[in-house]
């Protein structure tokens, strides 16, 4: 179950392993170290994802807006801006992560855990923004969408289509896709995992602390002050 990636629960109830099936044997000192690198990777992507996700969503509600007729509008301008600022920035910091990243000593390559978590931390907060502007500029005809079947009822749907039409030079079925699919990728799943997929907001929170280097930042303020 679950709708974003194909999640299950899995239960493992008195199963055996073999041997050559084991990665970690009694060496608990690890354990930390897997997880963080797992999270700090996985949170560096997001940036990647949900921008790749949000440069798709801003076309349709740019699209959507020309089926509206209100593409012209200053207003509305301005707001398909500010999606593109939110998705740019959220992307840059992915980069920026994967650019100054560092390798293990075994050899495999390490995203830079400062900005990885940065990256995930813009995602909570720009990608309900960016959603939040797609509900904006697309109207309250996301909550109040008729169904597929109104629109082939043989009673009702020349009266649907009719009423349902905006701009004239676009069918009415293209103003309903791309309804569903801002529908679709603002819905609650797909914004609970934004929030809290690769940890919680606090999650990436403390590791930023601990990457933060306050003590030498003190010592900077302290050197310009003296």
């Amino acid at each position: 179950f679950g709708v974003v990636g194909g999640e299950a629960m899995v239960v493992f109830e008195d199963v055996f392993v073999p041997n050559d099936r084991v990665f970690l044997n009694g060496e608990v000192d690890q354990c930390a170290n897997m997880v963080n690198y797992f999270a700090t990777w996985h949170r560096a992507n997001y940036g990647g994802c949900k921008g790749g996700n949000a440069d798709v969503l801003i076309g349709a509600t740019a699209k959507t807006t020309r089926i509206l007729g209100t593409d012209k509008n200053a207003v509305v301008r301005d707001k398909l801006i500010e999606m593109v600022h939110l998705t740019e920035t959220s992307y840059g910091t992915a980069i920026a992560a994967s650019a100054q990243g560092h390798k293990l000593p075994c050899g495999s390559q390490m995203v830079n855990p400062m900005l990885a978590n940065v990256t995930k931390q813009n995602i909570t907060r720009n990608i309900y923004a960016v959603g939040r502007i797609a509900h904006d500029l697309a109207g309250g005809y996301l909550a109040t969408m008729p169904d597929e079947a109104s629109f082939e009822n043989p009673e009702i749907a020349k009266y649907v289509k009719k009423y349902h039409v905006a701009n004239p030079e676009y069918d009415v079925m293209d103003r309903v896709k791309m309804g569903r699919y801002i529908e679709n990728m603002t819905s609650v799943t797909t914004m609970v995992e934004a929030m809290h997929g690769a940890g919680s907001p606090q999650a990436q929170r403390i590791v930023m602390m601990s990457q933060a280097g306050i003590e030498a930042k003190i010592k900077l303020a302290e050197a310009v002050i003296d």
